[in-house]
């Protein structure tokens, strides 16, 4: 989306030479990679004030993002109950349903 306020600046190419579809990272992944660090932060008994979904653009495009955002609500309730889960978005796919229910999770 390029946003000229986001803190991760102009969006990088998503493709790779040649190839015709992103490269997402997959909810499986997403999952483990946020696991592991909440795992970490428990360990060194690291303060968090939230688990903020950001990437290089906009983390509601990701085809899979309800799926990611279902994910990460069991991993916080399993390992962090109580923390806060963000989304840094320009929110121009807020109106989306299947972007609505992902968000709509508490």
């Amino acid at each position: 989306m390029n946003c000229a306020y986001c803190q991760y600046g102009r969006t990088r190419r998503l493709f790779r030479p040649g190839e015709r579809r992103p490269r997402w990272p997959s909810p499986s992944r997403v999952e483990a990679d946020v696991t592991a660090r909440l795992r970490a932060a428990s360990a060194t008994n690291e303060l968090l004030d939230r688990l903020t979904v950001a990437g290089h653009g906009e983390p509601t495009l990701h085809p899979k993002f309800e799926e990611i955002a279902e994910r990460l609500q069991r991993v916080r309730d399993r390992l962090a109950p109580g923390l806060r889960l963000a989304v840094l978005s320009n929110s121009t796919t807020a109106t989306w349903p299947e972007v609505r229910r992902a968000l709509a999770h508490p």
